[in-house]
């Protein structure tokens, strides 16, 4: 069944932010002497605040004030993020061709609000979606299908016509949960057995999203 709507994640996928939040985060851990802690990092993707609590809390010594680390990390994340963060490879070329294709668009990021706009508006495409949905705005966050459910109530468009455009694991099965059609660009980190079994489509970058739908 052919799309008829497109949502974007943001982070990792419209903007190159995740490589600055994964700078930013080992920082803080530098700080606190914890030693290389990608791994630890690649469970935070796609996660909105509230979980990422969690997740720090589950995994961070006892001893370091988890709140504190992440106020810390945001302060030095948001401070880094001030400009232009830069688009990933194809977005413009994508959007060009959607808008050409008469298909509507929309953002749906475990960002908070007022950041999910500030980094778009800086990044120069804020303009080019008709809604953004974000992480505060939900009562459940990814991998819960909430956050795509609500951006495709918004379109006024059914889930299962719309494409799902994601970099994390957690994103992909947010959408997934919520019925989408879904294409998975990897960034930062690549898919492994288990999201690859999802059975979803696993393109290197956007420009072969627009080969992809020229083909359908």
């Amino acid at each position: 069944m052919k799309p008829i709507a497109a949502i974007f994640d943001m982070d990792g996928l419209l903007i190159d932010s995740e490589t600055i939040a994964l700078r930013t985060f080992q920082m803080i851990c530098d700080q606190h002497q914890l030693g290389d802690q990608f791994s630890l990092y690649q469970q935070l993707l796609g996660t909105n605040d509230a979980t990422t609590l969690i997740i720090l809390s589950n995994h961070l010594p006892a001893a370091i004030s988890v709140e504190a680390f992440m106020q810390d990390w945001m302060s030095l994340y948001e401070e880094q993020t001030l400009t232009a963060v830069p688009l990933m490879n194809g977005v413009l070329e994508l959007l060009d061709y959607l808008e050409a294709s008469g298909i509507p668009k929309s953002v749906a990021t475990s960002t908070r609000t007022e950041l999910a706009h500030s980094k778009l508006s800086n990044s120069g495409i804020l303009h080019r979606f008709t809604h953004v949905t974000c992480g505060d705005q939900v009562d459940n966050g990814k991998p819960a299908p909430d956050i795509y459910l609500k951006a495709a109530q918004r379109l006024q468009v059914d889930p299962a016509r719309c494409l799902a455009l994601e970099d994390s694991p957690i994103g992909v099965t947010a959408a997934l949960a919520a019925g989408m059609q879904v294409i998975q660009i990897p960034s930062l980190v690549q898919p492994d057995a288990e999201t690859i079994a999802l059975g979803h489509k696993i393109l290197n970058d956007l420009h072969e999203v627009i080969h992809y739908l020229e083909g359908r």
